[in-house]
C-alpha cells in the first residue's frame, strides 16, 4: 500500500483539497462474497468495492464516494484443488484473487459440494488459473466453462405458504407469508422485498424482514428451468401471520423460500442469455461478406456494416455469449489477420422457444 488517498475523479480531489478536508479510507468496510465460507478473514484493511469515505472537519458530515461498479460475470466453471491437503490454501488464494478483481465472483455450490468461479470470459478464466498455478503453486482442476444464463418470468403471480416447526416436543412455531411476484424489465438482480402490508398491520421487525429477504434470495438463486438465478422481478410482502412474537427467524426464512419456489412453479418462466456487443474493424483487402455470414451462423444481430473515413469496414453486431467460443480464431482466419475485434457485455435477451429447448437438453446431458 502506498498510503495515498484515492478519489473517484480529479474534480472531486480538487473540490475537497480546496475545502481543506482530510481524507482517509475506511477500515471497517469488508468486501461482499457470494459465500460466507469464502469471505476473507481479517479484512479490516480491505475496502468494499473501493469505497472511500472522506472525513471532514467542521460540518460533521462525511462524503462517500462511489466505488467500482463491476459488471455481472457471464461465464462460470467449477474449480477443484489438487488435493484435500491444499483446500485451505486453495480457499485463501481465491479470497485474495476476489479482493483484487471485483469482476471475479466465488461461490460454493452446496448441492454439488464444488467451488464455482464466475468470470467475464475464457481469457479471464485462463488468467485466474495461471495465477493459481504460478503465484500459489496450486495445480487446480478446472471444469468446462459454461455460460451464465439467467431466468425471468412473464406473468405476475401471488402465493401463500406456511411452515411450522415443533420445538422442545411441545412448542409449535409457525409462519404464513403471502408474496406477490411480478416481472419488472431492466430491474436486474433482486435486492430486497417491497413491504406492502395493510395499514393496520403491526410494524415488521427488522430481524424478521432480514430473514424473509434471505429466504427470497436463496430461492431466487435457483430458477425453475435450469436452476439459474432469476432476475428482473419485484417481490412484495402482502401478508404475514406468525404463531407469536418469539417465532424463530429460520422459520420465516424457510417460509419465504418455499413461497417463492412454489410461485416460480406456477409462473411462465423463460431463459435469457447474455449478449456481447462486438465491434469488428476490417482492413483493406479483408472480405466483409464472409465475416457477416459467420456472424449470421452464430445467431448474431447485425446492427451496422459501413465503411469509415480511414478506408476500413466497421461491423457492429450483438452476439450471444454462447456463440462466441472460438470466434476470434475464426475471424483471424477469415480476414487473413486483417481484422480487429472488440467485445463487451451488452445485455441479456430472451431465448427463443426452439433455442431454449436445445439449451435445456444440452445442459441436462452435461449434468
Amino acid at each position: 500500500m502506498t498510503g495515498d488517498t484515492l478519489l473517484s475523479s480529479e474534480s472531486v480531489s480538487h473540490h475537497y483539497a480546496e475545502r481543506k478536508y482530510s481524507s482517509k479510507p475506511t477500515t471497517n468496510a469488508t468486501p461482499s462474497f457470494a459465500s460466507e465460507d469464502l469471505a476473507p478473514s481479517g479484512t479490516d484493511n480491505f475496502l468494499d468495492d473501493d469505497q472511500i469515505v472522506v472525513e471532514t472537519f467542521g460540518d460533521t458530515k462525511n462524503a462517500v464516494l462511489k466505488g467500482i461498479d463491476a459488471p455481472e460475470p457471464v461465464y462460470f466453471c467449477c474449480v477443484e484443488p489438487p488435493s484435500s491437503k491444499s483446500i485451505h490454501e486453495f480457499e485463501r488464494a481465491l479470497r485474495e484473487l476476489a479482493v483484487e478483481d471485483p469482476s471475479l465472483r466465488i461461490r460454493f455450490d452446496a448441492e454439488t459440494g464444488q467451488t464455482v468461479v464466475e468470470t467475464m470470459g475464457e481469457l479471464h478464466m485462463d488468467v485466474v488459473k495461471n495465477r493459481l498455478i504460478r503465484d500459489y503453486g496450486l495445480n487446480v482442476f478446472v471444469g468446462p466453462l459454461q455460460v451464465a444464463y439467467r431466468e425471468i418470468i412473464d406473468d405476475a403471480v401471488s402465493r401463500t405458504a406456511t411452515v411450522q416447526e415443533t420445538l422442545n416436543e411441545k412448542e409449535v412455531h409457525s409462519a404464513t407469508l403471502t408474496l406477490h411476484i411480478e416481472p419488472r424489465p431492466q430491474v436486474g438482480k433482486f435486492k430486497a422485498i417491497k413491504v406492502s402490508l395493510p395499514q393496520d398491520s403491526p410494524n415488521l421487525r427488522s430481524d424478521w424482514l432480514k430473514a424473509i429477504n434471505e429466504g427470497c434470495r436463496n430461492a431466487i438463486h435457483n430458477g425453475p428451468i435450469l436452476g439459474f438465478p432469476v432476475q428482473d422481478i419485484v417481490i412484495s410482502l402482502q401478508a404475514i401471520t406468525t404463531s407469536g412474537g418469539r417465532v424463530n427467524t429460520a422459520i420465516l426464512s424457510s417460509c419465504a423460500h418455499k413461497c417463492v419456489t412454489e410461485a416460480f412453479e406456477c409462473a411462465n418462466a423463460r431463459l435469457v442469455e447474455p449478449i456481447m456487443r462486438a465491434d469488428i474493424v476490417l482492413e483493406n483487402g479483408a472480405e466483409a461478406q464472409t465475416v457477416l455470414q459467420e456472424l449470421a451462423r452464430r445467431r448474431a444481430d447485425i446492427i451496422n456494416c459501413s465503411g469509415t473515413h480511414l478506408g476500413t469496414t466497421l461491423i457492429r453486431a450483438n452476439v450471444p455469449v454462447s456463440e462466441m467460443s472460438g470466434f476470434p480464431t475464426t475471424l483471424r482466419t477469415l480476414s487473413s489477420g486483417l481484422a480487429s475485434l472488440n467485445v463487451q457485455v451488452a445485455d441479456y435477451q430472451i431465448v427463443s422457444d426452439h433455442d431454449q429447448a436445445a439449451i435445456v437438453n444440452r445442459l441436462k446431458r452435461l449434468n
